[in-house]
């Protein structure tokens, strides 16, 4: 009997929402499932003039996580390698390979799209890490 593949990282997610980018240092595939977030993803890339982020990321998955609450808005990272992890609260992960140049970003339903570019989407591919929460900010 065949049955289900688990998938608990929800990696086969349907995300039909999409829009390539083509910038001055290279493509950069965008995929949701939420076809609001793309156009204003797609936006805020379009614009950006972090080379260092666009450099970075080549490929971005976003699943809205609408089933959770919002706990906190702290924010904790792990670097193995060219693998990043970025844990805000315990709801929003965003997973870096810097290697593949693939982000997939697992997004509270309540972040919003300025914090998921400005705050988390940095932190989890920049150099320096700045934990920012109830206890102060601190780099790390």
């Amino acid at each position: 009997m065949i049955t289900a593949i688990p998938d608990p990282m929800r990696r086969f997610a349907r995300t039909p929402f999409g829009q390539m980018l083509r910038h001055s240092e290279g493509d950069l595939f965008i995929e949701t499932d939420d076809s609001e977030l793309t156009r204003e993803l797609a936006a805020r890339f379009g614009a950006s003039e972090r080379g260092e982020l666009l450099r970075a990321v080549g490929y971005v998955k976003v699943v809205v996580e609408n089933m959770m609450a919002d706990d906190d808005d702290a924010i904790v990272r792990v670097d193995a390698g060219k693998l990043r992890v970025l844990l805000r609260g315990t709801a929003t992960i965003l997973i870096h390979d810097a290697e593949t140049r693939e982000l997939l970003v697992f997004l509270l339903a309540g972040v919003s799209c300025t914090e998921l570019f400005e705050r988390l989407i940095p932190a989890v591919v920049g150099g320096d890490c700045v934990v920012v929460g109830r206890g102060g900010i601190t780099k790390a």
